[in-house]
């Protein structure tokens, strides 16, 4: 029985050592992604970490360089160009208004928003004031891959319009003011236009206007903007177009050229800060600023917050409403139980 048992010892012996080896492997395994997921969110993710690892601003440029650089990655494109005979289509608002020092006059925009205060005073004691100081504070609840960059960097207009186009985005809807306007905190971007037009037809997508509100905007005002950027852009072939409804056909539509009856659709956006009075001049047949069946003639499209706006867009002519707002419930329009109604109207 003595080798017997002797040998039964040293076998548990033995697999307890590959037991013990296994373990150690393991825990030595996992920690190794532990440390890989950490390092990598360490990267992806690192305003919540920068405050631990930066002491000074030419430390923080560093990271940024170094982790956020614009990089020359592949993009699938999309697997079509839009048509205008295209019913659907997914579009996306882009804002072209940030900058940084290395492109925009030595000063950032619009990362170094000013801190909102609560409405409550007794709330808002509690919590910082003043701007936020870029690049290790920035005014955003997600920091951006890219860091802090200008929009007005060709490599990272590049980038954007490559990742849009690898996310099956169709028509990008570029935030515009006037020339020479910008909104208090930035400085006018409509000398990019030409770019963003460009490099959204290279990756095969449409780009559409989102027109914003400026102090004393009214019906002259907005025929100059729409006579503007159909003279500048209209002949771009990265303009996006749609059909002219069917409640819109006049007597002249078979003798249009297919062009004719296909028309620029602009956002508006804040529409109902101007009077139904003013953009009937724009929309009505025989409005005294009409655009209608003239080269200037556009889909209208405002925009909807509350359940009554629909009545109001519709007797000033509008030919549709967006409800722009993401989050649920923050308006009627971005109610999902509002949009069968909204969509029947």
């Amino acid at each position: 029985m003595a080798p017997v048992g002797n040998f039964l010892i040293r076998w548990i012996l033995l697999v307890a050592l590959v037991a013990s080896i296994s373990t150690i492997f393991y825990f030595t395994s996992t920690q190794n992604e532990r440390n890989n997921v950490r390092r990598f969110n360490s990267i992806g993710y690192p305003k919540f970490i920068l405050p631990n690892i930066m002491k000074n601003e030419s430390t923080v440029e560093e990271f940024v360089a170094k982790t956020h650089h614009v990089k020359n990655q592949p993009a699938s494109i999309a697997p079509h160009l839009l048509e205008d005979d295209d019913e659907y289509s997914v579009q996306i608002f882009y804002y072209p208004w940030y900058g940084n020092p290395e492109f925009d006059y030595g000063k950032y925009y619009h990362w170094n928003h000013r801190f909102i205060p609560h409405w409550d005073p007794n709330i808002s004691k509690n919590y910082p004031t003043g701007f936020h100081v870029p690049p290790l504070d920035i005014g955003s609840n997600f920091y951006p891959f890219l860091g802090p960059y200008s929009s007005r960097n060709p490599a990272v207009i590049e980038q954007h319009m490559k990742w849009m186009s690898s996310a099956g985005i169709d028509v990008v809807i570029v935030s515009w003011f006037p020339p020479e306007i910008s909104d208090e905190q930035g400085h006018p971007w409509d000398d990019l236009i030409p770019t963003l037009l460009d490099v959204a037809a290279k990756y095969r997508m449409k780009l559409s206007f989102h027109m914003e509100p400026y102090k004393n905007r009214n019906g002259e005002s907005l025929r100059t903007d729409i006579e503007y950027i159909i003279d500048k852009y209209g002949n771009h072939s990265a303009l996006y177009r749609m059909k002219r409804p069917k409640s819109r056909k006049t007597t002249n539509d078979e003798k249009n050229s297919r062009r004719d009856q296909y028309l620029p659709l602009l956002y508006f956006y804040d529409s109902y800060l101007v009077s139904s009075d003013e953009w009937k001049k724009l929309t009505g047949p025989s409005g005294e600023l009409t655009v209608r069946d003239s080269k200037y003639d556009v889909l209208f499209i405002g925009l909807l917050v509350k359940s009554e706006d629909r009545h109001s867009l519709l007797a000033a002519g509008f030919d549709g409403f967006y409800t722009y707002f993401t989050a649920k419930g923050f308006s009627y329009g971005s109610t999902p139980s509002s949009w069968p109604s909204l969509s029947a109207f």
